[in-house]
């Protein structure tokens, strides 16, 4: 695929990478964002397994991206457990 896009397929493992660093370092203690953000991080390369035909890849990380988002929805308000254990 020419163009722009080529570019970006080949930076979607970096700007995720990225992502999940800042967030385990900005939302330690927050239990539920890390799961959308683990979520979010599991369909930016789902997203890259999907351009570079890597089916089998998109079917794993498509499994995790949607337990996670389920384990973030069903933790509820649960970021206020960590700050009460310290």
């Amino acid at each position: 695929m020419p163009g722009i896009f080529c570019g970006i397929k080949g930076l979607l493992p970096v700007i995720a990478n990225c992502q999940y660093s800042v967030a385990v370092f900005r939302l330690k203690d927050r239990p539920r964002a890390l799961k959308i953000s683990f979520g979010i991080n599991s369909v930016l390369f789902c997203i890259f397994n999907f351009v570079i035909m890597n089916y089998v890849g998109v079917i794993s990380n498509a499994v995790v991206a949607i337990t996670s988002f389920i384990a973030a929805a069903k933790s509820g308000g649960g970021d206020e457990v960590m700050k009460e254990q310290r």
